[in-house]
This record gives C-alpha cells, sequence and structure tokens, in this order.
C-alpha cells in the first residue's frame, strides 16, 4: 500500500537502511529475503548493532504525499518537478518485449512497489523507467523498464515531500 508508507512515513517516520542482502548498512538492513506469510514487528531501535546514530536521530520524516491521477502527462509533469513517485502494480505473469516488461491481459489488482524515475520510448512503445527494491542484482542494475498503461502501473500512483 504506497499510500499508506507514505501516511506512514509522513507521521511516524522512516530510518535509513540500505539495500537488500546488505546487513551492514543503515539502522534496519533491508532483509536478504522473506518468508511467505512473514509477520513484520515495529520496534524502536537500530536492528545493526554497528551502526553509529541512535534509532530517534536516524527518524526521518515525510512533508506531505498525495496520489496523482491516471494520467501520463501529469504523472511526468511530478516527477520531472518533484522526483520519483511510488506506484503500486501487478508484477506477476509479466512478459519481455525489447527490454520493456508488459502484461498481455487485464488484471484487477496489484501485488508489487516500485519507483518510477523517469520514462522514456524504444521503437515506438512508450515505458516508465522504475527501480526495484530487490537491489543491483535484479533487471538492468535494480533498474527495469515497464510499458505504460500496462500491467495497472499508472492506476496507483502516490508522491510526496520529504522534511528537509
Amino acid at each position: 500500500n504506497t499510500y499508506g508508507a507514505w501516511k506512514h512515513f509522513n507521521t511516524d517516520g522512516l530510518v535509513t537502511g540500505g539495500v537488500r542482502g546488505e546487513q551492514t548498512r543503515g539502522c534496519k538492513p533491508y532483509p536478504d529475503h522473506f518468508k511467505e506469510n512473514q509477520t513484520f514487528h515495529c520496534v524502536d531501535h537500530c536492528e545493526n548493532p554497528d551502526y553509529p546514530i541512535s534509532y530517534k536521530e536516524d527518524l526521518h520524516f515525510g512533508q506531505s504525499f498525495y496520489k496523482l491521477p491516471k494520467d501520463e502527462a501529469t504523472i511526468m509533469a511530478d516527477i520531472f518537478t518533484n522526483g520519483p513517485v511510488n506506484v503500486a502494480y501487478h508484477a506477476s505473469s509479466q512478459k519481455d518485449e525489447n527490454g520493456i516488461r508488459y502484461c498481455d491481459e487485464h488484471h484487477d489488482g496489484v501485488n508489487h512497489a516500485v519507483r518510477v524515475i523517469g520514462w522514456g520510448e524504444i521503437d515506438g512503445t512508450k515505458y516508465w523507467l522504475a527501480a526495484n527494491s530487490w537491489g543491483k542484482h535484479f533487471g538492468d542494475g535494480g533498474l527495469f523498464k515497464v510499458k505504460k498503461g500496462s500491467c495497472r502501473v499508472e492506476s496507483f500512483v502516490v508522491a510526496g515531500i520529504p522534511r528537509v
């Protein structure tokens, strides 16, 4: 739930973490893998014993967040003006053509969230450039392309402004 994540960032804050599998970076390192039906518990201390900053000092907060309409031009303008947006989309049963992922059938739900950092076009096919949370070993150094209008990628777009 990208909207819920931004709400949590604004109200409760988030601490640093690092990339997937690197257990030595940040207050709460990103796990190398998740177990099916795994339950997460909120704890208010750093899980990395070597991290030199306290949990409270490491907390970062958002200033505001908002849902964007399902409109390509509006999403592009927001990325250009404010930086990456978060999207929830249907990631299962994707296919690949010329390095661009797409879904060839209609899907009602979404099951994954990523950051969209840009856009482009290859041989007439428009795509969003996305960064996955799975680290450099996924896709092209952690990045991948998803066809615009496919996999419900424009259906759940949330962005925000961090507090500085």
